[in-house]
C-alpha cells in the first residue's frame, strides 16, 4: 500500500540538478517559470532515454502570485503564462503520458481560478491531446470541493475523467475531511479511475536515521500531514491512484543547521565532490545530488519492508471511526 504511489522531486530548476535526480533512480519536478532553455533541452533529451522507467511534474509557481495570507500581489501575466504553456506543450511533445502538467490556477481563490481555467482550457487540452496529464487544482474556498471539481471541469471543457485532482496540501490548506467526503462522492458515483495528486506535501522516509538506536527517529516516516490526506483518499479509495510533489533541494542545504551543527546532507556532498577533485560545478551538482538521493531511496526502500505495519498503527491511533458511512479518521 504504501510504496503504491509516484513521487515527484519539485523544484528541480538545474540541468545538472535533473540528471542528477534521473540517475538516482528518481521522478523530476520542475517549476516552468524557472525551466530556461538549458534545463529544458536537458528534460527533453531525457524524455526520450525514460519513458516507461521515470515521470516528469510541471508546476506553474502559482503560489508566487500570492503572498502569505494568500493575497494576490503579483498575478501571472498573459505573457507569462504563454511562456509557461509552451514549456508544457514543449516537455508533454518529448514526454507525453509521462509528464503531469499544473493546470492554471491562483491559490486562495476560487473564483479566480475558475477563470483562469476557462481561460486556458484550450492549452490544457491540448496537452491531454499529446498524451500528457493535466492535474487541476482543488483551491479551497466557500464552494464545497465537489462542486468546485464541476465548476473546473465545465471551465475547462472536456471530459473529467481525464483530469488529475490536484489537493494542495502545504500548510494543510485543504481539511483532510473535505477531502474524505470527495472520494467517498466519487466512489459512490462509480469513478472508473480516480486520479489524485498532493500538491506540496510528500512522504519523508530518508529523515536520517539514528544510527545509534538502530531505527529511525519518531515521526521520521511518512509524516502525520502527508498520512492524513493520504489515508483521506485510500480509506475511501484503495484503488485511487495517489500523487504527490515536494521541493527537497532547499531542505538538504545549509553549511551548519545540520544534525549536531554541521553541514546538511547536500552541502556535505558538495564538500565531498570538491575534496575528490571535482571541479565544475555542474558536476559537482550532478555528482553531490546523485549520492543523496541514492542514500535517501536506500533508507527508503528498508522502511517500506515495515510499511504496513507504521500504517496500522497510525490508523488505530487516530481511532479510526465511521459514522453515516463516512470516514472521520482524523480529529482536530
Amino acid at each position: 500500500m504504501i510504496d503504491q504511489f509516484l513521487h515527484f522531486r519539485s523544484g528541480t530548476n538545474h540541468s545538472a540538478e535533473i540528471r542528477g535526480t534521473f540517475r538516482a533512480g528518481f521522478n523530476v519536478g520542475v517549476s516552468a517559470p524557472e525551466l530556461y532553455a538549458p534545463a529544458l533541452e536537458e528534460l527533453e533529451r531525457h524524455g526520450e532515454d525514460c519513458k516507461g522507467k521515470r515521470l516528469c511534474f510541471v508546476d506553474t509557481g502559482a503560489f508566487g502570485q500570492v503572498d502569505r495570507e494568500l493575497r494576490i500581489v503579483k498575478p501571472t501575466t498573459e505573457a507569462q503564462w504563454k511562456e509557461i504553456h509552451r514549456r508544457q506543450i514543449a516537455v508533454a511533445n518529448a514526454w507525453g503520458r509521462g509528464s503531469f502538467h499544473v493546470a492554471p490556477d491562483m491559490p486562495g481563490h476560487q473564483d479566480a481560478t475558475l477563470e483562469l481555467l476557462q481561460r486556458y482550457g484550450e492549452q490544457m487540452f491540448l496537452l491531454t491531446q499529446l498524451g500528457a496529464n493535466v492535474i487541476v487544482p482543488l483551491v479551497p474556498g466557500p464552494m464545497p470541493m465537489d462542486d468546485f471539481a464541476a465548476a473546473a471541469v465545465e471551465a475547462l471543457g472536456f471530459n473529467a475523467l481525464e483530469l488529475v485532482w490536484g489537493i494542495p496540501c502545504r500548510k494543510n490548506a485543504t481539511d483532510p475531511k473535505a477531502l474524505a467526503v470527495f472520494a467517498a462522492q466519487l466512489r459512490d458515483a462509480g469513478h472508473p479511475l480516480p486520479r489524485f495528486h498532493l500538491l506540496g506535501i510528500a512522504p519523508a522516509p530518508w529523515n536520517e536515521p539514528d544510527a545509534a538506536a538502530g531505527k529511525y527517529l519518531p515521526g521520521a516516516w511518512p509524516g502525520e500531514a502527508f498520512m492524513r490526506y493520504f489515508l483521506a483518499i485510500r480509506y475511501q479509495m484503495s484503488y485511487a491512484h495517489v500523487g504527490c510533489d515536494s521541493v527537497r533541494i532547499v531542505a538538504l542545504k545549509g553549511t551548519k543547521s545540520g544534525r549536531g551543527g554541521g553541514p546538511r546532507a547536500l552541502t556535505r556532498a558538495e564538500q565531498e565532490c570538491i575534496a575528490e577533485g571535482m571541479t565544475t560545478a555542474d558536476q559537482i551538482k550532478e555528482e553531490s545530488i546523485r549520492r543523496v538521493y541514492a542514500a535517501e531511496q536506500l533508507r527508503r526502500t528498508r522502511f517500506i519492508i515495515g510499511g504496513e505495519r507504521a500504517v496500522k498503527a497510525l490508523v488505530k491511533s487516530q481511532k479510526a471511526k465511521r459514522n453515516d458511512k463516512q470516514a472521520t479518521l482524523f480529529e482536530e
